[in-house]
């Protein structure tokens, strides 16, 4: 166990591990006087290649996850797998509509109207680059007091080919197209939301990284035994699996564990372990 004082940010204690060369996974987010966070958000990537307009989503290649810790701060943990090593762009699109891929997401996104720039001066939807290891893994964790997790809900995060320049002198840092892009769901906190379905509805249910390849594979047959089909098994970027669940199956199907770490349903987000109801 780490102790820290004074208390420094997250992100800098990220940073000061992962110094050292250990690997680094932030798990478990709250604030301080125990009331729990003012919002949450996950968005799950998926990779469309070097044309998303000739391509489906090839697979699962990581996730953020946003806290709003108070009414001031944002804290964004977000990790990649698969892109080629070195640095590349991150931005918030204005919108959440990836039907043609990072193309069809519009701009950064912009409220205020401001040039392009860097996390603490730019679009509000700037949010830097993260840096890739030769392994293809990368990982960012931002605070930011200009992010609120209620303005980004329904947009989309774009990963990009390059590495922004976070300067004002082109809209997008020159960091090319994009590679990996996904939704901003709400994510509800422990117990917090029970998730309704409708009929045939697919979800994506990930788990823990440390969980045992033995546990999600019980939950897929569990799964299968309820009814479900088991649509993709992810074991990249993310650990887990898709299923689709039909009507008269809903109600015999429970994904209750302490393994489970979000399940994603019909653009929203369930985090923590949850049986799943039928809706009227």
């Amino acid at each position: 166990m780490l102790s820290c004082s004074p208390r420094p940010p997250p992100s800098v204690v990220s940073r000061v591990l992962k110094d050292t060369g250990r690997t680094v996974v932030v798990r478990g987010q709250g604030v301080a006087n125990g009331e729990g966070h003012s919002g949450a958000a996950v968005c799950i990537f998926d990779c469309y290649g070097a044309d998303p307009l000739a391509n489906l989503p090839k697979g699962k290649a990581g996730l953020a996850r946003f806290v709003q810790v108070d009414e001031e701060t944002c804290l964004i943990d977000l990790t990649v797998e698969g892109l080629s090593p070195g640095k590349h762009g991150v931005h918030i699109h204005e919108s959440g509509d990836i039907s043609n891929g990072w193309k069809s997401t519009g701009e950064h996104f912009n409220p205020t109207n401001v040039p392009h720039g860097d996390l603490h001066h730019g679009h509000l939807g700037d949010l830097g680059n993260v840096e890739v290891d030769e392994n293809g893994w990368g990982d960012l964790i931002i605070e930011s007091d200009r992010i609120k997790v209620w303005d980004v809900i329904g947009r989309s995060i774009v990963i990009t080919e390059k590495e922004d320049d976070l300067l004002p002198s082109s809209t997008d840092g020159h960091s090319g197209d994009g590679l990996l892009c996904g939704i901003i769901a709400r994510s509800a906190g422990a117990f917090e939301n029970t998730k309704i379905v409708c009929a045939s509805s697919t979800f994506i249910v990930t788990f823990k990284n440390d969980t045992p390849d033995e546990i999600i594979e019980q939950q897929i047959e569990n799964a299968k035994a309820s009814g479900a089909e088991i649509v993709h098994r992810y074991n990249s970027a993310i650990k887990g699996f898709s299923v689709k669940v039909p009507d008269e199956s809903v109600s015999a199907l429970s994904l209750a564990s302490p393994h489970v770490e979000a399940i994603e349903a019909d653009g929203e987000v369930s985090t923590q372990g949850r049986s799943l109801l039928t809706s009227n």
